[in-house]
């Protein structure tokens, strides 16, 4: 019951018994108002308290304003100097162009960040909805502590395993790569891991190309793919 229905059953029956002079009914009554007057006031000081934790997250126009012109500012600078310039490295992404609404075809995606390994297969017509199917995962133990061949081995399986329950697995499908980890991206499919973060341990892979590492693992399996890379870390 919300507030406003609460504070009316108790306006209601406080009319009712003010015309009925039945004692015992009228003790009754006054019992269940008091359980709900006292819920009400409850839950009266815990929307008081929300509002108030809520308030400090609430900013003014002119401040949304500030925040928006300093960080284009950062993001200029970033793209003239890099980090020694910015706060906000503005890397390559080597993305050639944007997409046009032309494209057809499957794709695969796969996403690799934190704990989680998300696979997605997209279906793309032009001018019509994208259709998706897609799996994720949480990253066992001993693929984010592991080797690195550990860990790219689960990854390969994870997609080997998609495809061939799609029956998808000899399509020969392009395979876009999201690592979210710091990395040194040098071309559309070439990026150094610079450094493990989010609780990830597994070794061999600091200093090494991930998306050679994926592509090996890939091999491994049996996959048949045609392997992007996507960088979401940073340098």
């Amino acid at each position: 019951m919300s507030l406003e229905e609460s504070e009316t059953t108790i306006r209601a029956w406080h009319r009712y018994i003010t015309h009925h002079p039945d004692d015992h009914e009228k003790r009754s009554i006054k019992r269940d108002i008091k359980k709900i007057a006292g819920k009400a006031r409850l839950e009266k000081e815990e929307y008081f308290s929300l509002e108030s934790v809520m308030a400090e997250f609430k900013l003014s126009n002119n401040t949304l304003r500030r925040m928006m012109s300093h960080m284009n500012d950062n993001m200029d600078r970033g793209l003239e100097g890099g980090l020694d310039a910015s706060t906000i490295a503005m890397l390559p992404s080597f993305v050639p162009e944007l997409p046009d609404g032309t494209e057809r075809g499957k794709y695969v995606a796969m996403d690799l960040g934190g704990t989680n390994l998300r696979v997605m297969i997209m279906e793309i017509e032009p001018g019509e909805p994208m259709r998706t199917k897609q799996f994720n995962t949480r990253m066992p133990n001993a693929a984010m502590h592991g080797t690195g061949e550990q860990l790219f081995d689960y990854i390969a399986k994870a997609l080997a395993d998609f495809l061939v329950e799609k029956d998808m697995a000899n399509e020969n499908l392009p395979v876009g790569f999201t690592f979210s980890y710091p990395c040194d991206q040098t071309s559309l499919k070439s990026a150094t891991l610079l450094r493990w973060t989010k609780g990830v341990t597994a070794t061999g892979v600091v200093g090494k190309d991930v998306v050679k590492l994926l592509e090996e693992a890939i091999e491994r399996d049996g996959v048949s793919s045609a392997l992007g890379f996507c960088n979401s870390g940073y340098r």
